[in-house]
């Protein structure tokens, strides 16, 4: 009877853990998605930019 509740209680921690880590990686994750379209649209931003002041000496 005390081996089946201690299986329980594992049980759970193993759940709470779980979702521990859940918590954890969702937040994190979504920051890792916007860092990478941070980068991108920076990325763009530059080459726009070079590419814009290039014809421009190239127009002189």
């Amino acid at each position: 009877m005390k081996e089946v509740v201690r299986n329980g209680k594992a049980d759970i921690d193993r759940r709470v853990e779980m979702s521990k880590r859940l918590v954890f990686q969702g937040p994190l994750l979504d920051q890792i998605v916007l860092g990478v379209k941070q980068c991108k649209s920076a990325r763009t931003d530059l080459i726009e930019r070079s590419d814009f002041s290039w014809s421009v000496e190239r127009a002189e």
